[in-house]
């Protein structure tokens, strides 16, 4: 069986082709957003919250065999908080990576376009 692949920033410019590659190759996909999306038609594409800090391993190991795809970040586009900027990007990376250390995940790729 093909690994499930979770994508973090799945509705962006980099995670919306990646999506799209990853189902074309048949791999189950989840999704976490940070607002509700709409409900997929495709039924090996799952959209699912951004789960609490301490809910990041299990949430993770709870995915077959999961490949992770980080692709999510706050843009600076205008003067920002430097502080939500370290929260997303820095913190929220770090706190990603231990749980994917914790969960057993198979691979882990962690990119961005800001």
């Amino acid at each position: 069986m093909t690994p499930t692949a979770l994508v973090t920033g799945a509705s962006g410019f980099l995670g919306s082709h990646l999506v799209k590659a990853l189902r074309r190759a048949g791999h189950p996909v989840v999704a976490w957003m940070r607002t509700p999306a709409a409900a997929a038609t495709d039924p090996g594409l799952r959209f699912a919250p951004w789960p609490a800090r301490e809910a990041l391993a299990p949430a993770i190991a709870a995915l077959d065999r999961p490949l992770v795809f980080h692709l999510a970040a706050a843009a600076l586009r205008t003067r920002g908080d430097p502080v939500a900027m370290f929260e997303s990007n820095i913190r929220l990376t770090g706190d990603l990576v231990i749980a994917c250390a914790q969960a057993g995940v198979r691979g882990f790729v962690h990119a961005g376009s800001c």
